[in-house]
């Protein structure tokens, strides 16, 4: 399922979801509140189930993070063993950017730097 499936809360909804005291009430007020906003429909023959109208409308980042250029294949390989027998193998465009991501996997899993 894809995230764009998913709604964001508000802060009504969470004002809702943190004062309801049980499932059912915690359902029905969010659902109530979606549905105030038209976000979905619901179906009178059926409590348990909404259709999805619209997305809610959502702020968008101000910056938004460039993807990296495509660099072509990978021209560098490197293997190491940071702990006992864990075996990582890296590839990177240069013998820094190994370098780069070596010292990034041992710090992320506490073990010593390169030797």
């Amino acid at each position: 399922m894809s995230a764009d499936a998913f709604i964001k809360s508000t802060p009504q909804i969470d004002a809702l979801v943190n004062g309801a005291t049980n499932f059912e009430q915690l359902r029905e007020s969010v659902k109530s509140e979606l549905e105030r906003n038209g976000m979905i429909a619901r179906d009178p023959h059926d409590p348990y189930n909404g259709t999805l109208l619209r997305k809610p409308e959502m702020a968008v980042p101000d910056v938004v993070a460039a993807e990296p250029a495509n660099q072509g294949p990978t021209t560098h390989w490197r293997a190491f063993y940071p702990k006992g027998n864990d075996r990582y193998e890296i590839t990177g465009h240069s013998e820094t950017e190994l370098d780069q991501k070596e010292d990034a996997i041992r710090r992320a899993i506490g073990a010593p730097g390169r030797s």
